[in-house]
């Protein structure tokens, strides 16, 4: 009976601990991604952080299309960079299954107006070439980005302990949650959704109407600007 009691207490113990540590690191996931979203707001309402970087990928383009790619970006709205940090809706990456860090997402910030965005001649190609070239900028500077994730421990927990557990935290999970949260912004389906591309519409082959396949999807047709943005996300290496 004791022994049987004994085992009990034991068991329930380590349930209490195993619980307390998820606790722990879904309050420091939430607190990190609530502030890094804060941020990429403030950069993208308040500075032309975005659209310098988005000016700099026209630079690996081929030397008669750079200032197209430049006016093309200029015509970008700029709320078209607050609308692609709301598409991650980082309020859920602690909640999302791949980093499973808490059971359910936290209330999101104020959202924001992403429909029917004002577009141009080219900024259908500039739009997916931006937002294509900020995923592929994010995957290819994880260290940087987990880096700057650490110092977001250091100002927002001034205990050393929890700082520590932030530190731990981000080295064992913050490659994971990147990816996940540039995985949830998709170029072309992005731009589509905002109005600055069409939606590419269904049509039904007549042979097979069983099979779906997708007509052009800029708005006008792709032309050599559409079609050189699109390859130099290949090589691009900011």
């Amino acid at each position: 009976m004791l022994r049987s009691i004994f085992t009990l207490l034991v068991a329930f113990g380590t349930t209490l601990t195993t619980t307390h540590a998820t606790d722990v690191n879904c309050e420091i996931c939430r607190a990190i991604s609530d502030a890094v979203e804060r941020v990429l707001v403030l950069n993208s309402t308040s500075s032309d952080t975005y659209s310098g970087v988005a000016k700099r990928l026209c630079h690996f383009l081929p030397e008669d299309l750079k200032h197209t790619c430049q006016d093309s970006v200029r015509q970008l709205p700029q709320s078209l960079y607050r609308c692609a940090v709301q598409e991650v809706n980082l309020n859920t990456i602690c909640s999302d299954p791949e980093v499973g860090m808490c059971k359910v997402p936290t209330r999101p910030l104020t959202r924001v107006q992403c429909k029917n965005l004002p577009g141009y001649t080219h900024t259908c190609a500039a739009c997916k070439f931006v937002v294509g070239g900020l995923e592929h900028y994010a995957l290819d500077s994880i260290p940087s980005v987990t880096a700057s994730l650490q110092s977001v421990c250091s100002v927002r927990f001034r205990d050393p302990t929890e700082r520590k557990q932030c530190e731990t935290f981000v080295a064992d999970q913050g490659e994971t949650a990147v990816r996940v949260a540039v995985s949830r912004l998709n170029a072309q389906d992005f731009c589509c959704a905002a109005g600055i591309c069409n939606q590419p519409p269904l049509y039904v082959d007549k042979i097979s109407p069983t099979n779906f396949a997708h007509s052009s999807d800029t708005n006008p047709p792709p032309g050599p600007v559409s079609a050189m943005m699109d390859g130099a996300l290949k090589s691009v290496d900011l």
